[in-house]
């Protein structure tokens, strides 16, 4: 019988102790994240900045109204700034294509594990309008009738920007094929800015940046501007995420907050520090460590360089990692200020 080997040369070992080794230093990098990121504030009346703020929208009918609320009156401090709210036309082929889907569904099959998109008040408008019919199943032209009562985003867009009054709030209609980087990039298009003192802003229409975090922001830029002679070509603002507790059960409450708390575990131990590690290579010509990995929402882009490196990718559904890698490849800073907002993360399952 041969000798046992001693446990040091066992497999199981040492992929114990690399994990173990791994979980040691990404916790040694939330402790540095923390203590960057978490100063006191020192909340100053900086330079206004103008931020060109764009949120691209795709069946988020509900979040319009609280995005506007959230916005608008922010921006006013912000003289020269603007808000824009982008739907797309995808969003009326999505309601075509899923009409043909939902012929020959019966009542049964109208639950939102078989038909997910769907809201619990469009799948009981279809359930009626199937009962109407005294048919067994659905015909697509039934089930685009049904659904062709509920607005669209750019519908309830148009009726909420309706009731602004004297700010600058814009509603663009992307009427390509694209995802949400074509939505960005049309908006952009139809907007003057250009120049090095102004940036474009990307967020989501759950995104919820408070005051302090602008103003902190500004504070940032303008020291950028004292240290390099320019405002910040490019800043990402991080996130931790939190949930609005909206599920309708325990265990979905629970994988939401789990997947909110992983969020933000990724933010503090891999994208700040690699943010961080990146723009101080970056400007140094002869050394470039780490990758900038943007992500698509409190991504603020100055107005130049967004039109320079030609928008946001469209060749790829994860156009804010390709973006990150074409600031690389480019050798463009990304400034992550010390400072975090609060981002909706780990929404309930559809």
């Amino acid at each position: 019988m041969s000798a046992r080997k001693p446990f040091w040369r066992q497999p199981s070992w040492w992929i114990a102790a690399a994990v173990a080794a791994r979980n040691a230093n990404g916790l040694r990098h939330v402790r540095r994240t923390l203590a960057w990121a978490d100063q006191p504030a020192t909340v100053s009346e900086a330079e206004p900045m103008v931020l060109h703020v764009v949120i691209p929208v795709l069946r988020e009918q509900q979040h319009i109204a609280g995005a506007l609320a959230w916005f608008v009156p922010l921006l006013r401090d912000l003289p020269g700034s603007t808000l824009t709210l982008v739907s797309t036309a995808r969003e009326d082929r999505e309601r075509e294509h899923l009409s043909a889907r939902l012929a020959g569904a019966t009542k049964a099959d109208l639950t939102v594990e078989r038909f997910p998109q769907l809201t619990g008040e469009e799948l009981t408008a279809l359930a009626e309008a199937l009962a109407a019919t005294g048919e067994r199943a659905l015909t697509a032209v039934t089930a685009a009738e049904a659904l062709s009562a509920f607005p669209t985003t750019a519908d309830v867009i148009v009726d909420e920007i309706a009731c602004i009054r004297g700010q600058a709030v814009r509603h663009v209609h992307y009427e390509g094929d694209g995802r949400k980087a074509g939505q960005v990039n049309a908006a952009v298009d139809q907007l003057a800015a250009d120049s090095r003192e102004e940036h474009i802003a990307v967020y989501d229409v759950d995104s919820r940046p408070s005051r302090e975090l602008l103003l902190r922001t500004a504070e940032f830029l303008a020291r950028g501007r004292v240290e390099d002679g320019e405002l910040p070509r490019v800043v990402q603002q991080s996130a931790r995420f939190a949930t609005q507790a909206a599920a309708d059960t325990w265990w979905e409450r629970s994988l939401c907050r789990g997947a909110a708390r992983a969020q933000t575990l990724w933010t503090l131990r891999r994208e700040i520090p690699n943010l961080r590690r990146y723009a101080g290579s970056a400007r140094r010509a002869r050394s470039r460590r780490g990758l900038a990995q943007t992500v698509g929402h409190g991504l603020l882009v100055r107005a130049d360089v967004f039109r320079e490196v030609g928008g946001l990718p469209t060749f790829t559904v994860l156009d804010d990692v390709a973006f990150g890698y074409r600031l690389t490849l480019g050798g463009i800073p990304v400034d992550s200020p010390p400072l975090h907002h609060h981002g909706a993360g780990g929404r309930a399952p559809a």
